[in-house]
């Protein structure tokens, strides 16, 4: 499985997260890309199996929503989180059925979880129903400020 395995990290990532691939002996696999226009970035979100939601563990963890997850469901791509199932990055990758949320530190779930995404992977199956998204779009949410907004005046 290792084989088959690239891990992309674009743009600025925490330092921590490469130390942490090397005790694994993961860094041969391990692609780093300091800077990417958005407009590449965009298509090599969906041109990728599997996108990786990286949330830090902080004090205030559980109402961490990083922009980027909008751009990941964009994508249509599946993700894989690591943060605490419980937060709001959680809440919505579960409603959209876009991926799951492996706690920070259960290491057996996440071997599990990149086993069957890994499976599904193999039999061409990864994929994601793009209607559970759509309330998570620029365009829906504009949508819903222009109605608060008519209702205020």
């Amino acid at each position: 499985m290792k084989e088959a395995l690239v891990l992309r990290f674009i743009g600025k990532t925490d330092q921590l997260t490469f130390a942490q691939l090397e005790e694994q002996g993961l860094m041969e696999v391990v692609e780093k890309v300091d800077y990417m226009p958005h407009n590449e970035v965009v298509k090599t979100l969906a041109q990728s199996q599997i996108l990786l939601l990286l949330i830090n563990n902080t004090p205030n963890v559980l109402g961490v929503i990083p922009g980027k997850i909008f751009e990941y469901l964009a994508s249509g791509r599946p993700v894989m989180g690591v943060g605490n199932p419980e937060g709001d990055s959680a809440r919505i990758l579960r409603e959209t059925e876009a991926g799951k949320m492996i706690d920070f530190d259960n290491g057996e779930e996440l071997k599990r979880e990149i086993l069957r995404l890994y499976q599904l992977y193999k039999k061409k199956k990864l994929t994601v129903n793009k209607g559970n998204i759509a309330r998570f779009t620029r365009k829906h949410s504009a949508g819903l400020m222009a109605g608060l907004l008519d209702q205020m005046v």
